[in-house]
């Protein structure tokens, strides 16, 4: 937590995207594969959805794209680390 903490203070909100892009790639392409150019596609899908997502969320007002990648980044990051935790534990 404090290492991702230290990533987000230095990059800034949209380091959630570093964070979590690794994770959703390796989920969805499986334990065999090194998941370097899902990686890549993920965290370009998933900038390019948050940027959508701050531009259409409110009539008029357009959200930065940080913004909305801490407001969905910061549950996911708890997301996994809880699970990540729960799993050790079993």
């Amino acid at each position: 937590v404090g290492l991702a903490g230290l990533a987000v203070g230095i990059c800034g909100p949209v380091g959630f995207v570093a964070l979590a892009s690794p994770v959703i790639a390796s989920r969805l392409a499986g334990p065999l594969r090194v998941p370097l150019v899902g990686s890549m596609l993920t965290g370009a899908v998933l900038v390019v959805a948050a940027d959508t997502l701050g531009r259409i969320a409110f009539d008029g007002v357009e959200l930065p794209v940080g913004i909305v990648t801490t407001v969905l980044g910061g549950p996911f990051l708890l997301w996994v680390l809880l699970g990540r935790s729960a799993a050790t534990r079993v």
